[in-house]
């Protein structure tokens, strides 16, 4: 369990760096259902209308602490198991080093499910546009504290 904390902050970590870096236009999606749904059709909608750019949307979810900055690193999938964890850890490192940029536009599923939680998501990647696709109880159990954790993507975003 301690490997997966320090290997969870090592990726935030490389995930602020490679965002401040490649500079991508961020479109951040939180709710409290109805956000994958959302990342797939704002995806596909920006993919139609900006051919010209290259738009990362992924097709399975990843979000929260450890895999929003996963689906930055374009990785779709997490696998609990030594294996996996350092073949994804060598992948990260190594896209993480390339100087080439992956995408213009990334859209990302911001899921929170603790008080504070969003804090920490929108330090890694602060989105530019940002849509709430609801608020209901089902993370925090009251509606006001669903409210203000899921509004402060809303509040971090650039272009308001």
């Amino acid at each position: 369990m301690i490997m997966i904390k320090y290997y969870t902050r090592f990726i935030q970590y490389l995930a602020k760096r490679y965002i401040a870096r490649h500079k991508p236009i961020i479109i951040g999606v939180t709710g409290s259902a109805g956000k994958s749904s959302a990342v797939i059709a704002i995806g596909a909608v920006l993919t139609q209308m900006f051919s010209d750019k290259r738009v990362y949307y992924p097709s399975r979810q990843l979000n929260g602490e450890l895999g929003m900055p996963l689906t930055i690193f374009e990785v779709e999938y997490f696998g609990p198991t030594l294996e996996y964890v350092l073949t994804t850890l060598w992948k990260i490192i190594i896209k993480f080093l390339s100087p080439s940029k992956p995408y213009d536009i990334i859209v990302l599923e911001y899921g929170v499910d603790r008080v504070g939680e969003m804090d920490l998501l929108v330090g890694i990647a602060r989105p530019d546009y940002a849509v709430i696709t609801n608020i209901d109880t089902v993370h925090f159990g009251n509606p006001d504290i669903t409210r203000a954790q899921k509004s402060k993507l809303i509040t971090a975003a650039k272009h308001r």
